[in-house]
């Protein structure tokens, strides 16, 4: 289950949790503000590694991931 770490749903005990990409994205926006500098850097490798999925059609080769 993909959400935004809304506190209800680690209730759900059968289910396997992720959080999606736009809840991290906003966390690291605060971190940023707070003068977190490492924030930074990890919006931007999140935001490289979506482009480079994008650019795969949604899945990238076993190099790439590793790269």
């Amino acid at each position: 289950m993909m959400h935004d770490g809304f506190g209800t749903y680690p209730k759900y005990t059968q289910a396997t949790h992720a959080l999606c990409h736009a809840h991290h994205l906003r966390e690291l926006k605060g971190f940023i503000e707070q003068g977190h500098t490492w924030a930074s850097r990890m919006t931007t490798f999140l935001l490289a590694a979506k482009q480079a999925v994008e650019a795969h059609h949604g899945a990238l080769s076993e190099e790439e991931a590793k790269r």
